[in-house]
């Protein structure tokens, strides 16, 4: 059945908002280590537009933010020997909490006929946080750049 002239030349868009919540299961490996808790929580917005040209193309891009605060208290089991305590002050010159700020972009197309598409996907995002780090400020920030290949069907 072929689709009404005025759905296949028309642009779409979707807003989505979400939060996530994670406690403890992102650093595991440290927290059996040393003892201590962590949590992080994320506020996600994203939009996303998109065509489908005809029965065979579509195209879509969009914009994401992400607002995360993390939260990490350690309590290390040192030894009580000499020195340790120079440790146990650097420790408590770091930051138990932090936010990291993400700005993302995706564009895609997929290629296929009526329910079965083949798409090629392209995000980037880039990041940025401070905290302070045994009594110094740090800053890191970087960019992620994601390829990927998917399949896709339509009922």
């Amino acid at each position: 059945m072929a689709q009404p002239r005025y759905l296949a030349a028309s642009w779409a868009g979707s807003l989505f908002a979400g939060w996530n919540r994670y406690n403890g299961d992102f650093a595991s490996d440290l927290l059996e280590k040393l003892g201590g808790n962590a949590s992080r929580w994320d506020l996600d917005a994203l939009f996303i537009t998109g065509r489908q040209w005809n029965d065979y193309l579509h195209t879509y891009f969009g914009a994401r933010y992400m607002l995360s605060r993390w939260s990490l208290q350690l309590v290390p089991s040192l030894p009580l020997v000499y020195g340790s305590g120079e440790v146990q002050q650097n420790l408590l010159g770091t930051d138990e909490a932090g936010t990291i700020h993400q700005f993302g972009a995706l564009a895609g197309i997929a290629v296929g006929y009526k329910q079965a598409f083949v798409g090629l996907e392209l995000n980037a995002v880039y990041y940025a946080t401070r905290v302070r780090l045994l009594f110094e400020d740090e800053r890191a920030r970087g960019v992620a750049i994601m390829p990927s290949v998917y399949v896709f069907g339509r009922y």
